[in-house]
């Protein structure tokens, strides 16, 4: 079968229930389309979270990195309001996590635009 062979996120919302609670915060949770896309629930919303998916793999072991892409990249501005750097800081720790080589995830540096790149 196809395989994929990388992954680039950009500013991505990696764990839902975070996110959620950041556009309530805003004012803006009710008019978003994050809550029925994602099942309405806290439950659903952990099972549509790669940073809770990851997570999961990491404590149970499960050889996940094994289906992971060889390269992945995750870029995101500090200053975005929209969605929270922290989105992507924890999603790459909790990749990390499950990991097999520090080749697949690692490092970062401070992006040209004062945004911070995550991958290798």
């Amino acid at each position: 079968g196809a395989q994929v062979l990388g992954f680039i996120g950009l500013s991505g919302v990696y764990d839902i229930n975070s996110h959620y609670l950041h556009e309530k915060k805003r004012g803006v949770h009710e008019i978003s389309a994050l809550k029925p896309a994602n099942g309405f629930t806290v439950d659903a919303f952990t099972a549509s979270s790669p940073t809770a998916l990851a997570r999961a793999r990491e404590h149970t072991h499960t050889r996940t990195h094994t289906h992971l892409p060889r390269v992945i990249r995750l870029v995101h501005s500090s200053d975005d309001n929209t969605v929270p750097f922290t989105s992507s800081a924890n999603f790459y720790e909790a990749l990390r996590g499950i990991s097999n080589t520090q080749r697949e995830v690692e490092g970062d540096e401070q992006g040209e635009d004062g945004g911070t790149r995550m991958g290798s």
